[in-house]
């Protein structure tokens, strides 16, 4: 379905579930403590026609890890068309702005969780650092082997069935396993030689920074306006000196907050132009640019090209 103001929607969890399933999602119902109303497990057939009732584009707050065993499924995640065939498993992530494109007779497993049952899974709150596949900046497209397919299917596969079950172990059988997960998604990963090395404090501080800036989008997004919102603003909602703030970001990143900031907002600007029938003067409005002009200039600076010219060349929307 299309919004007939053409506004983006932002889903969480709760509102994705409902979507596709045509149920009620009732925190009352789960026997779960504060926080498993962050989680849900289905098999990956409830797509088949589920996929129809979301929205044609929308954002989402939440994670979802796909498993497939057969069929394929293919979306338009932010610029770029993304195809997740048998025996491959990826994960979509918050901030994301995304399309259906097919979805072909898949079998498999579907799991999704919030940013707040995530972080609960590690205390020092450096999930980035844990499992650097999660970060807004990341590929999460994993090709795996038939060894390792299988072993990460046993794993979905059991926490599909404890998700079903909800007795009073459950929720921890589940956040073992939800971590057992991450941890072999890693091994298999180009982030596996990394172990468990020391994390920095400018690799903390950039992961809290990177996180403040998705979640600003997200809830920009749903709000339908973006904020313009500052380096020194963003450093103080961190505690720290916007140049302790610069200084971190080029040891852990090698770009400053300010370059970091307008790659976001250039994201945004390009995801708005090609998935959206918004005019350019309300993408202006919606990233709180103060004049379309300004907009533009700030479009062509990094694209070489107008916005118009971008979207004529890129523009999905029929």
């Amino acid at each position: 379905m299309d919004m007939p103001n053409k506004k983006i929607p932002c889903l969480d969890l709760k509102e994705f579930v409902q979507l596709i399933t045509n149920e009620p999602y009732k925190d009352e119902d789960l026997l779960f403590p504060l926080g498993m109303n962050g989680y849900y497990s289905g098999e990956l057939d409830i797509l088949r026609n589920g996929f129809e009732k979301l929205p044609l584009t929308y954002v989402q707050n939440y994670y979802k890890i796909f498993l497939l065993k057969k069929g394929n499924i293919a979306k338009i995640i932010q610029t770029q068309q993304v195809e997740v065939k048998e025996q491959e498993l990826y994960i979509s992530k918050p901030g994301q702005m995304k399309r259906w494109w097919s979805v072909n007779e898949p079998n498999g497993y579907l799991v999704a969780f919030s940013k707040g049952f995530l972080h609960s899974l590690d205390e020092k709150n450096n999930i980035y650092s844990r499992f650097p596949y999660l970060s807004p900046v990341d590929n999460a497209h994993f090709k795996v082997n038939k060894e390792q397919y299988q072993t990460l299917y046993d794993l979905v596969s059991g926490i599909h069935r404890e998700f079903k079950r909800r007795d009073p172990l459950s929720y921890e059988l589940i956040c073992v396993r939800t971590v057992e997960l991450l941890l072999m998604l890693k091994r298999y990963s180009r982030f596996e030689k990394e172990g468990q090395a020391h994390v920095t404090q400018s690799a903390l501080i950039s992961q809290r920074f990177i996180d403040c800036v998705e979640e600003h989008f997200i809830q920009g997004i749903r709000n339908g306006f973006v904020p313009s919102k500052g380096v020194a603003e963003f450093a103080q909602d961190l505690f720290v000196h916007p140049g302790h703030l610069n200084d971190s970001l080029k040891k852990y990143l090698g770009k400053t907050a300010k370059s970091i900031l307008n790659e976001r907002f250039l994201t945004a600007a390009k995801c708005n132009l090609i998935h959206s029938r918004l005019t350019i003067a309300e993408i202006s409005y919606l990233l709180g640019f103060e004049t379309p002009s300004y907009f533009n200039r700030f479009f062509k600076k990094f694209t070489g090209q107008t916005p118009l010219e971008y979207r004529d060349k890129n523009s999905i929307v029929n």
